[in-house]
């Protein structure tokens, strides 16, 4: 049993971390560009250790590395060597495993990885609006998936994924080159019953329930509003423990990279109350939500997890 499996057999709940692009820029640091937050890892990875270090002071279980834009393609692309690429995309392992040791905490360190839509830069990961053959998948995640698991990152997490055919292409290259390898799938959603390109939330569920190396599967960077009718959905067809960390609330413009937030705020404890009972046993949270955000949820999923 790998490091996740282990987790979940010990603990009834897990406590995942929030946001981290977001979270840089409320820290007063500009985002924007085609590398979003993966830039840090090379101009100021001081600001990236004081996240994680935040997120495990409120108590994660879970910690998720700075990779999300932070592909190979990506980070050639903007000028990098294939080799210094690769020493980065490490980079962000190591990063997020330091601050655990610093910490003293047994938290995981989960290798995030963003959509083919996320490396577009033009908000794809909220459409799913792009067509790839499965080798055109292989190629560009292969490298960046041999990168972390070198890195030793105890879980993979495909994040935000909005594309059915994307999601097959993941699993079979995990199977094919990585197998054994552990890894959850969360989506983004457009509303109560389909993921962004389209396809039912309870057909893509219906597939990941046969991947073995898919160990959860839930939604992620989507209205809170929608999630009940998700879940209950991937439930009806799926035994996987299930995942869900939602944005704070607003919108993502994709041509001003940027959020447009409305007057709402997502309140990830009284969520959590709800979802756990439709199966949810993995919770934190997206872009806009906080480490004051996962501290309160950690109140009340502690006390969850010590109900008899």
């Amino acid at each position: 049993m790998g490091k996740f499996r282990d987790l979940l057999e010990k603990k009834r709940f897990v406590l995942l971390d929030g946001a981290l692009g977001t979270q840089l820029e409320r820290s007063g640091f500009d985002i924007s560009g085609e590398l979003w937050s993966a830039r840090f890892i090379l101009e100021n990875p001081q600001a990236l250790s004081q996240i994680h270090a935040d997120y495990l002071k409120a108590g994660c279980d879970i910690i998720t590395t700075s990779g999300y834009q932070a592909s190979f393609k990506a980070l050639c692309e903007y000028g990098l060597s294939a080799n210094l690429a690769l020493n980065m995309i490490k980079k962000t392992v190591f990063i997020a495993k330091d601050e655990v040791k610093k910490a003293k905490s047994s938290a995981l360190v989960a290798a995030s990885f963003g959509p083919y839509g996320a490396y577009l830069a033009d908000g794809s990961e909220f459409s799913g609006s792009y067509k790839l053959s499965q080798d055109e998948y292989f190629e560009f995640y292969k490298p960046t998936i041999k990168a972390v698991l070198e890195a030793k990152a105890d879980v993979l997490c495909f994040e935000t994924i909005p594309n059915f055919d994307e999601i097959r292409a993941i699993c079979a290259l995990l199977k094919s080159e990585f197998n054994g390898c552990e890894a959850w799938i969360s989506c983004s959603a457009k509303n109560e019953s389909q993921i962004c390109d389209g396809s039912l939330i309870s057909d893509v569920a219906s597939f990941l329930n046969e991947q073995e190396n898919i160990v959860a599967f839930g939604i992620n960077c989507t209205k809170a509003k929608f999630f009940n009718a998700l879940l209950k959905a991937i439930s009806f067809v799926s035994n996987k423990p299930l995942i869900a960390y939602p944005n704070g609330g607003g919108a993502y413009d994709g041509a001003t990279q940027s959020w447009i937030c409305d007057k709402t705020h997502t309140d990830l404890d009284e969520s959590f109350l709800a979802w756990a009972k439709l199966g949810v046993r993995i919770m934190g949270g997206c872009c806009n939500t906080t480490p004051e955000d996962i501290a309160r949820l950690k109140v009340v999923m502690d006390r969850k997890n010590n109900q008899i």
